[in-house]
Protein backbone atom coordinates (compact mmCIF):
# COMPACT_ATOMS: atom_id res chain seq x y z
CA UNK A 1 0.00 0.00 0.00
CA UNK A 2 2.70 2.48 0.79
CA UNK A 3 4.70 2.65 -2.46
CA UNK A 4 1.76 4.13 -4.37
CA UNK A 5 0.45 7.67 -4.06
CA UNK A 6 -2.94 7.46 -2.41
CA UNK A 7 -5.69 9.98 -3.09
CA UNK A 8 -6.04 12.14 0.07
CA UNK A 9 -9.76 11.37 0.34
CA UNK A 10 -9.12 7.63 0.06
CA UNK A 11 -6.33 7.92 2.63
CA UNK A 12 -8.67 9.73 5.02
CA UNK A 13 -11.26 6.95 4.61
CA UNK A 14 -8.62 4.27 5.31
CA UNK A 15 -7.42 6.11 8.41
CA UNK A 16 -10.98 6.61 9.69
CA UNK A 17 -11.66 2.90 9.15
CA UNK A 18 -8.46 1.97 11.02
CA UNK A 19 -9.44 4.34 13.85
CA UNK A 20 -12.88 2.73 14.09
CA UNK A 21 -11.33 -0.75 14.10
CA UNK A 22 -8.98 0.32 16.89
CA UNK A 23 -11.93 1.48 19.00
CA UNK A 24 -13.89 -1.72 18.35
CA UNK A 25 -10.92 -4.03 18.97
CA UNK A 26 -9.82 -2.17 22.11
CA UNK A 27 -13.06 -1.24 23.79
CA UNK A 28 -15.47 -4.01 22.80
CA UNK A 29 -13.57 -7.14 21.76
CA UNK A 30 -10.59 -7.15 24.16
CA UNK A 31 -10.42 -9.17 27.34
CA UNK A 32 -10.02 -6.78 30.29
CA UNK A 33 -8.66 -8.08 33.59
CA UNK A 34 -8.95 -5.34 36.17
CA UNK A 35 -7.60 -1.89 35.33
CA UNK A 36 -4.16 -3.02 34.24
CA UNK A 37 -4.45 -6.00 31.87
CA UNK A 38 -6.07 -5.85 28.43
CA UNK A 39 -5.58 -8.68 25.95
CA UNK A 40 -6.61 -8.08 22.36
CA UNK A 41 -5.80 -6.72 18.93
CA UNK A 42 -6.43 -3.04 19.64
CA UNK A 43 -3.05 -1.83 18.44
CA UNK A 44 -3.10 -3.75 15.16
CA UNK A 45 -4.91 -1.01 13.15
CA UNK A 46 -2.60 1.64 14.66
CA UNK A 47 0.45 -0.36 13.59
CA UNK A 48 -1.05 -0.78 10.11
CA UNK A 49 -1.72 2.97 9.76
CA UNK A 50 1.84 3.80 10.80
CA UNK A 51 3.52 1.24 8.56
CA UNK A 52 1.32 1.83 5.51
CA UNK A 53 0.78 5.60 5.66
CA UNK A 54 3.63 6.84 7.84
CA UNK A 55 4.24 7.76 11.47
CA UNK A 56 2.06 10.90 11.42
CA UNK A 57 -0.92 8.87 10.20
CA UNK A 58 -0.26 6.29 12.93
CA UNK A 59 -0.20 9.01 15.59
CA UNK A 60 -3.45 10.51 14.29
CA UNK A 61 -5.21 7.13 14.31
CA UNK A 62 -3.93 6.40 17.83
CA UNK A 63 -4.90 9.85 19.15
CA UNK A 64 -8.38 9.79 17.65
CA UNK A 65 -9.09 6.24 18.76
CA UNK A 66 -7.86 6.92 22.29
CA UNK A 67 -9.82 10.15 22.65
CA UNK A 68 -13.07 8.72 21.29
CA UNK A 69 -12.76 5.27 22.86
CA UNK A 70 -11.74 6.44 26.32
CA UNK A 71 -14.40 9.15 26.35
CA UNK A 72 -17.03 6.51 25.50
CA UNK A 73 -15.96 4.07 28.21
CA UNK A 74 -13.51 4.84 31.03
CA UNK A 75 -12.80 8.54 30.69
CA UNK A 76 -9.80 10.07 28.98
CA UNK A 77 -6.44 10.43 30.71
CA UNK A 78 -3.65 12.23 28.86
CA UNK A 79 -0.84 10.23 30.44
CA UNK A 80 -2.38 6.92 29.33
CA UNK A 81 -2.49 8.28 25.77
CA UNK A 82 1.33 8.60 25.55
CA UNK A 83 2.03 4.88 24.85
CA UNK A 84 -0.73 4.86 22.21
CA UNK A 85 0.85 7.84 20.45
CA UNK A 86 4.25 6.14 20.50
CA UNK A 87 2.62 2.95 19.16
CA UNK A 88 1.44 5.06 16.24
CA UNK A 89 4.83 6.71 15.74
CA UNK A 90 7.38 3.91 16.14
CA UNK A 91 6.33 1.39 13.43
CA UNK A 92 6.44 4.10 10.76
CA UNK A 93 9.97 5.00 11.88
CA UNK A 94 11.11 1.39 12.36
CA UNK A 95 10.02 0.56 8.81
CA UNK A 96 13.14 2.42 7.68
CA UNK A 97 15.39 0.85 10.33
CA UNK A 98 14.26 -2.66 9.39
CA UNK A 99 14.28 -1.79 5.67
CA UNK A 100 10.64 -2.64 5.18
CA UNK A 101 9.81 0.37 3.00
CA UNK A 102 10.84 -1.56 -0.11
CA UNK A 103 9.11 -4.87 0.35
CA UNK A 104 10.67 -7.40 -1.92
CA UNK A 105 9.98 -11.08 -1.72
CA UNK A 106 12.34 -12.24 0.95
CA UNK A 107 12.08 -14.82 3.65
CA UNK A 108 13.39 -12.20 6.09
CA UNK A 109 10.59 -9.67 5.48
CA UNK A 110 8.25 -11.63 7.75
CA UNK A 111 10.78 -11.74 10.61
CA UNK A 112 11.64 -8.04 10.25
CA UNK A 113 7.98 -7.03 10.25
CA UNK A 114 7.22 -9.12 13.33
CA UNK A 115 10.33 -7.73 15.03
CA UNK A 116 9.22 -4.17 14.23
CA UNK A 117 5.84 -4.77 15.89
CA UNK A 118 7.30 -6.71 18.84
CA UNK A 119 9.82 -3.94 19.60
CA UNK A 120 7.08 -1.30 19.43
CA UNK A 121 4.65 -3.31 21.54
CA UNK A 122 7.24 -4.21 24.18
CA UNK A 123 8.41 -0.59 24.54
CA UNK A 124 4.94 0.98 24.60
CA UNK A 125 2.74 -1.62 26.28
CA UNK A 126 5.19 -3.89 28.06
CA UNK A 127 7.39 -1.21 29.64
CA UNK A 128 6.08 2.37 29.37
CA UNK A 129 2.41 1.56 29.99
CA UNK A 130 3.43 -0.65 32.92
CA UNK A 131 5.06 2.32 34.67
CA UNK A 132 2.12 4.59 33.81
CA UNK A 133 -0.41 2.10 35.20
CA UNK A 134 1.68 1.80 38.36
CA UNK A 135 1.56 5.57 38.70
CA UNK A 136 -2.15 6.00 37.82
CA UNK A 137 -3.65 2.98 39.63
CA UNK A 138 -0.98 2.44 42.34
CA UNK A 139 -0.60 -1.22 41.35
CA UNK A 140 2.58 -2.95 42.56
CA UNK A 141 5.29 -2.92 39.89
CA UNK A 142 6.23 -6.52 40.66
CA UNK A 143 2.70 -7.66 39.69
CA UNK A 144 2.63 -5.50 36.56
CA UNK A 145 6.07 -6.63 35.38
CA UNK A 146 5.14 -10.24 36.06
CA UNK A 147 2.28 -10.05 33.54
CA UNK A 148 2.37 -7.11 31.12
CA UNK A 149 5.69 -7.69 29.26
CA UNK A 150 4.83 -11.35 28.63
CA UNK A 151 1.39 -10.40 27.28
CA UNK A 152 2.96 -7.62 25.17
CA UNK A 153 5.44 -10.10 23.67
CA UNK A 154 2.75 -12.61 22.71
CA UNK A 155 0.46 -9.88 21.36
CA UNK A 156 3.35 -8.33 19.43
CA UNK A 157 4.21 -11.60 17.71
CA UNK A 158 0.55 -12.31 16.92
CA UNK A 159 -0.14 -8.79 15.63
CA UNK A 160 3.07 -8.74 13.57
CA UNK A 161 2.09 -12.07 12.00
CA UNK A 162 -1.45 -10.85 11.27
CA UNK A 163 -0.19 -7.59 9.79
CA UNK A 164 2.20 -9.53 7.55
CA UNK A 165 -0.66 -11.78 6.38
CA UNK A 166 -2.94 -8.79 5.70
CA UNK A 167 -0.27 -6.90 3.82
CA UNK A 168 0.74 -9.94 1.78
CA UNK A 169 -2.89 -10.48 0.82
CA UNK A 170 -3.43 -6.81 -0.10
CA UNK A 171 -0.20 -6.72 -2.11
CA UNK A 172 -1.16 -9.96 -3.90
CA UNK A 173 -4.58 -8.58 -4.89
CA UNK A 174 -3.17 -5.32 -6.27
Amino acid sequence: MHNKKVNPTVKLVYLAMLMALTIIFTRFISLNIGNTIRIGLGRLPIFAASMWFGPVAGVLVAAGADLIGATMTTGWNWIIMIPALLAGLLPGLLVKVFRLEKRHRSKWVFLRMVLCIVVTHMLTSGILMTFILHYVYAQPLIFLFATRPAIALVEGVLQGFLLYLIETRVRHEN
